[in-house]
Parts: structure tokens; sequence; C-alpha cells
């Protein structure tokens, strides 16, 4: 959060959440209020200059009703990868076909007329965590977002880890099983591939074709395509044997992945967001009994692992403070 507040005071930066399904949009303040918020359906299907020219018009929208009485200082967008941040451009984003090569940030600038910086949606939300939520009192903060996939952000002694071209880190494509299925990014045995909760469906419609004794056959109707992780989930809180086994060695493998990450990176707090996190309390023993069987000695104990409290605005929030000084990843001490 901004050190000086009188130096954010009257201050606005219109930020931009853009997934795959909805595109959010708020004004954020520099004390870390997001306001005049609004969404509208992203609908990737209909191609990339459709959903630049509705962008452009929600963002052109949001200014114009706010400009008369704010300064508004720049614009943010938390985009799903692979963007890079140094030439602008998206390298086949699973979550918006047909991007592929797409210089997005020259598409903007040539009908926006205010200074843009975009980043990538868990980065945004690891500075999101850093400086508004759960990470406020540390410096060494890894994010995980579980959800359809596996997204990664990780603040290094007060500073963002991007990597060369802002594609770093990809936790999500972290080898878990050598053996183990094909992950979208086309390599095998990610943890995204193991552990999203595009993954606990797949498992789960998987079991049942092949006959296993499931509530899920009754909850889904016979539609097996319907399972979804959210009803994995349900069903796995009913005491469902085989939902429990699928949650828990999905918790078995995220375990894994965050010892990986620990022994890499010494962070002080991991924390968790996205939907699966609704379903943590039957993944987590099995979390923890492979933080606890497979960390090093000098590492037991010494990590919290906290689920994101702002998660509606973490990435709003994350993008936005590109904007304030002082900068978002230098916290003053």
């Amino acid at each position: 959060m901004c050190a000086k507040r009188d130096r954010c005071m009257n201050k606005y930066v219109i930020s931009v959440d853009m997934g795959g399904t909805n595109i959010r949009v708020g004004v954020v303040d520099g004390i870390g209020q997001v306001k005049h918020k609004q969404s509208i359906l992203t609908q990737a299907d209909l191609g990339k200059e459709s959903v630049v020219e509705r962008l452009i018009q929600l963002i052109q929208g949001v200014y114009n009703n706010i400009a008369r009485q704010h300064k508004v200082i720049g614009l943010s967008l938390a985009v799903p990868g692979p963007y890079d941040v140094n030439s602008g451009v998206f390298y086949n984003p699973p979550n918006l076909p047909g991007w592929d090569k797409f210089y997005f940030r020259d598409k903007l600038e040539r009908h926006l007329r205010v200074p843009i910086y975009i980043i990538n949606d868990a980065n945004a939300a690891a500075l999101g965590e850093y400086i508004y939520g759960a990470g406020k009192e540390f410096r060494h903060l890894v994010y995980l977002t579980l959800g359809t996939g596996v997204g990664s952000g990780t603040i290094i002694d007060g500073q963002l880890l991007m990597g060369s071209r802002g594609f770093a880190p990809e936790f999500g494509h972290m080898t878990i099983d050598k053996n183990g299925p094909i992950c979208n990014c086309g390599n095998i045995g990610c943890l995204e591939a193991l552990s999203s909760g595009t993954a606990i469906s797949r498992i789960a419609r998987e079991e049942i074709k092949n006959g296993a004794d499931s509530i899920l056959s009754k909850m889904c109707s016979g539609e097996i395509i319907d399972i979804d992780a959210k009803m994995v989930a349900k069903a796995a809180a009913s005491g469902d044997s085989l939902a429990l086994s699928i949650m828990k060695e999905a918790g078995s493998n995220l375990g894994v992945a965050l010892v990986n990450i620990i022994h890499s990176f010494d962070p002080e707090i991991i924390v968790l967001g996205g939907g699966l996190t609704e379903s943590l309390d039957i993944m987590m023993p099995s979390i923890k009994a492979e933080i606890s069987n497979r960390v090093m000695i000098n590492q037991k104990n010494k990590v919290e692992l906290a689920v994101s409290q702002i998660e509606e605005d973490v990435a709003l929030l994350g993008a936005a403070s590109i904007f304030f000084e002082p900068r978002k990843n230098e916290k003053q001490s």
C-alpha cells in the first residue's frame, strides 16, 4: 500500500481482470478501494477483434464516467498467459483461442489515450495478496490460484519474480508425475493435469465411465460430461469414497508441488486462491501430509499456508498497484 497516503489521494487507476469467461473492470484508488465495478462476458469464441472492441468500449465508458471528477493515472490489465510483457504479445493462451501472436498492447494503445500496463493475472494476484491481502506482513510469498487451471505468482524479498519476458513462474506446469496424463500445454504429468478443477472432473468422468461405484452417477443424472469439480467436491463432502479418493489424490499432488516450491524459493507464506479453495478442507490433510513427509527438516513448520480473503478483487488490486508510488513491490520499512 502507498507509504505516503497523501501521494495516492485523488489518483485512480482503471483496472481490468480479463478471464476466459468474464472480463471485470473496476476503479482502484491508492489505498486499495475498488469502486465502479462492472463485468461483461468475454465470449472468446467470437474472436479476438470482438473481444477487444467490447473491452475498449467498456474501458472508455468507465473512463468517461469518472475522468471529470477524478485523476486517472493509468489503465492496468491482468490477463491470462502466456503474455510477453516486453513485446505485448500473447503466445497461444489456452483460455483465449485464436490469440496466438496477437499484439494486444499495440491494439489497445491505438484506441486508448492513457498509460497502459499489462501483467499476467496470477502475477497480479500475487501482488494483490502481497500488498493488500494475506502477504502484508511478509516479504517472501508464493500465490497459487487453483481453478480450471493452476496459475502462480511469486514475491522474493519484496520483488515480483517475472523472468525475462514475464512468463515466470509456471508452477502449474511443474512435472509431478513423468508418467502422468497429458497436460493442455503438451507436457506430461503437470500439476495442472493432476490437481486443477479440470483434472478432478476428468478423473471422475473416467472412473464413472469405467464403472466405478459412486453417487456421482446419480448426481449427474447419467450425463457423465456434466460432472465437474464442484460436483466431485460435493460428493466427497457427502462421504462418497470415489470422490474422496480423487480429492485426496489431487491434494497429495499439490502437496508434492508445494514441497518443490518451498525447496526452490524458501517462502514465508503460500497463499491459495481460486474456486478449488472452497474444497480445501477435504484436500488439506493430504497436502499437509506430503509437506510434512517430504520437506527438508530445516523447512519443517516454517512456511505458513493461507487461503485468500480478497479473491474477488485480488487481480484488480495487484494490477492497479503498478501505477502507485512507491512501487508495488517495494515495501517500506
